[in-house]
């Protein structure tokens, strides 16, 4: 038997889905343009302040370049520069950028000509932009199908915006051939030092396989909205929850779960686990399971807690018979994946 077997052989395909693997297939990104996406805040900018922030429009540009081509531009260091969620390369993306500009006037980015990217809007503000402070993101994609099969879509759509979707970390956290996962075991084991940068995206990795799982495990027992005494359950809107422990309190709970008030949310795993876990995820733990655990708790990680669903009432789409193609237009939450919203309307080649 090969140690670490489920988590190393980790299949983003084989998750099972809510709604039932779709019948048609179809692909997305056949061009840029195929893919856009915008980071929402949620807050105003003050108009004065140390750091400069703007809002970009790139293509064929991830974030990691953009800072590189800023850093470069304005002679300052990358860690001046933050940002709030990592973008594709392959896609028309808009999203935030700060620069830590003390003692300086604000950018003329008319001045520089042509930039590998359109500066939006700039505005000055007190604090560094970090990751995770944006609100959500907006999306418009379109798929282009093999076979249209225009009323699956509209039953999906509908269900998906009554009930919502697995709230599974999209397949790009692993790494390709889930390198990522890899590389985490082989540092974790030899415990060798490596940069903080590498060290979070090992243990993210991890932590997202893991939750992935159980999260699987928990739709074959059931589904998004089946309670179990122990689930921790996220009220809407927030980061508080609270512990299922009354049975009594079941048929009240179930529908705040169909009025979308709460959700019932998981462990990404780290010191003192086994306290948390419900009877299904217990069972979950074998061997193999409880090994992976061992090694996040040699990390000192938090225990951290995310809703299984993902809620996305404002859901539209397009219908183009002709071409067989979908606009499907969307606003989820940081955190939250296009790719696992996508997979349960049609299988993506």
């Amino acid at each position: 038997m090969i140690p670490f077997k489920k988590i190393l052989n980790y299949s983003h395909q084989q998750l099972p889905y809510q709604l039932g693997k779709p019948a048609s297939s179809a692909t997305i990104k056949q061009s840029i343009a195929d893919f856009c996406v915008k980071e929402q805040l949620d807050f105003s900018l003050t108009g004065e302040g140390e750091h400069e922030w703007i809002f970009i429009e790139k293509k064929g540009l991830n974030t990691q370049d953009v800072i590189s081509c800023l850093s470069k531009l304005l002679g300052i260091e990358r860690k001046q520069i933050g940002y709030s969620g990592l973008k594709d390369r392959n896609a028309v993306t808009q999203q935030w950028f700060s620069l830590h500009l003390p003692g300086k006037a604000s950018v003329n980015w008319q001045s520089f000509g042509n930039l590998p990217f359109k500066v939006l809007q700039s505005s000055r503000h007190i604090k560094k932009l970090h990751i995770g402070s944006h609100q959500a993101n907006e999306f418009r994609i379109v798929a282009h199908f093999d076979r249209l099969q225009s009323e699956q879509i509209e039953q999906r759509v509908a269900l998906i915006r009554k009930s919502g979707f697995p709230n599974y970390f999209g397949e790009q956290r692993f790494g390709t051939n889930n390198s990522n996962i890899y590389r985490a075991l082989q540092w974790m084991k030899k415990n060798h030092k490596i940069s903080r940068a590498k060290k979070s995206l090992y243990l993210s990795a991890v932590r997202s396989a893991f939750f992935n799982l159980m999260l699987a495990n928990r739709i074959c027992q059931g589904g998004l909205n089946k309670l179990t005494i122990n689930d921790h359950l996220m009220l809407s809107g927030s980061n508080s929850f609270f512990v299922y422990k009354d049975i009594n309190e079941h048929d009240e709970l179930e529908k705040r779960l169909i009025e979308k008030d709460v959700s019932i949310c998981q462990q990404l795993p780290g010191l003192n686990s086994e306290k948390g876990f419900n009877q299904y995820e217990l069972k979950f733990l074998d061997d193999e399971m409880s090994e992976w655990l061992d090694l996040l708790k040699k990390q000192s990680l938090k225990v951290a807690y995310r809703s299984i669903r993902a809620l996305c009432d404002k859901l539209d789409y397009d219908i183009n018979k002709r071409n067989k193609t979908v606009e499907f237009r969307f606003v989820l939450e940081k955190g939250q994946f296009a790719t696992s919203l996508l997979r349960e309307l049609t299988q993506i080649r």
